[in-house]
This record gives C-alpha cells, structure tokens and sequence, in this order.
C-alpha cells in the first residue's frame, strides 16, 4: 500500500509538471468541473447501491482535482519568481 500511495505521488508530481503548460484559464475552469462531476458519479453509484465504486470515483475525481490545483498553485509561484 505505502509503494502505490508513493508511485501516486510521483505520478501526481509528473502530471503537475506537465500541466504547468496548459493554459492557466483553462485549469481554472477544469478544476471545478472534474470535482462536481465526481462527486455526481459518485453519488449516483451510491444511489444504486455501489458504494465500492462510489468511493473509488470519488478518491479519483479528489485526486484529479488537488493535481490540477497543485498545477495552478505551480504557475502562480513561475509568474512570482519570472
């Protein structure tokens, strides 16, 4: 368990690197958008009885969206220092 939450991290930091390309408006308007469409997936596997789906949805769409906000955060502190 502790090698997987560490290969997410990495993997996290990765694509955080890579989105540092992508223009900030448009993280700006993903970011919310993958976090309320996880949180309706996931509430309506919940509402058909799925609740191991539901929970794996829902830490998916959590995990997506602190990756698109640590991206942002990384582009704040680039314009910052340039």
């Amino acid at each position: 368990m502790f090698f997987v939450l560490v290969g997410l991290w990495i993997l996290a930091c990765i694509v955080a690197c890579l989105l540092q390309h992508v223009s900030r408006a448009y993280l700006v308007t993903s970011c919310p958008c993958v976090a309320a469409m996880g949180f309706l997936a996931a509430g309506l596997l919940y509402l058909s009885n799925n609740l191991p789906a539901a929970l794996i949805v829902l830490a998916v769409s959590v995990y997506l969206s602190g990756t698109i906000l640590w991206s942002l955060r990384l582009q704040k502190n680039r314009t910052r220092s340039a």
